[in-house]
């Protein structure tokens, strides 16, 4: 029967993952939250392994497990510094995943806020909303093809989407995306022997009179 489950990293994953697809296990949360260890650490109190989550990400392509990974930001603790370094692990998945992103919620009373009240951090505060708005557009995009790289590296070169994050559309870079892949995959078709050549009708014969 197939069934879906939350799947965290741990050494022995490669077997594991082996046993649930061989089970039925077709479709998987792979939660990444952050790709900064320090947020993992210090602000989500998480054990982060970066090499053994995207080794994780590469056995569920392998073993044909679809995935969608978590992504949590706006966080008042996230730097620049920490944003991009959950790009780069993204962008290492090299596509072919879903992708959830959310907006850390805090609920009043709870640990995480009784830390930001101690920390001077204020809830929902906007003040790098701009900044977490230019992010998560990129992240949506590692999502889409395995060939993020040179397109973001591109995108991160033009000043004005930074500057204006509302202009970076994730679902027009998509539908481009799709349109170039059916044009790649068009000009991969096999091509059709040639067609022998039509045998020569053969000569008359000469008249005689």
């Amino acid at each position: 029967m197939p069934f879906t489950a939350y799947i965290y990293p741990c050494r022995d994953i490669e077997g594991i993952l082996t046993l649930l697809k061989d089970a039925g296990l077709a479709y998987c949360c792979l939660a990444l939250e952050s790709g900064s260890e320090r947020i993992n650490k210090q602000v989500f109190a998480r054990v982060y392994d970066r090499e053994l989550f995207l080794k994780t990400a590469r056995l569920c392509k392998e073993l044909g497990i679809e995935f969608y990974t978590d992504v949590i930001t706006y966080s008042p603790y996230e730097e620049e510094e920490d944003l991009q370094q959950t790009l780069d692990v993204l962008v290492e998945m090299k596509g072919g995943f879903d992708l959830c992103v959310n907006k850390l919620f805090v609920l009043p009373g709870t640990k995480m806020a009784e830390k930001m009240a101690q920390d001077g951090m204020v809830i929902g505060d906007s003040a790098k909303d701009p900044l977490f708005n230019y992010y998560c557009r990129l992240f949506w995009i590692t999502s889409f093809t395995k060939h993020a790289r040179p397109l973001i590296w591109f995108i991160q070169r033009l000043g004005i989407f930074r500057r204006r994050p509302e202009l970076l559309r994730p679902d027009k870079i998509e539908e481009q995306l799709q349109r170039v892949s059916r044009w790649a995959s068009f000009v991969k078709r096999p091509r059709l022997p040639d067609r022998p050549a039509s045998p020569a009708p053969p000569a008359e014969a000469p008249i005689s009179c």
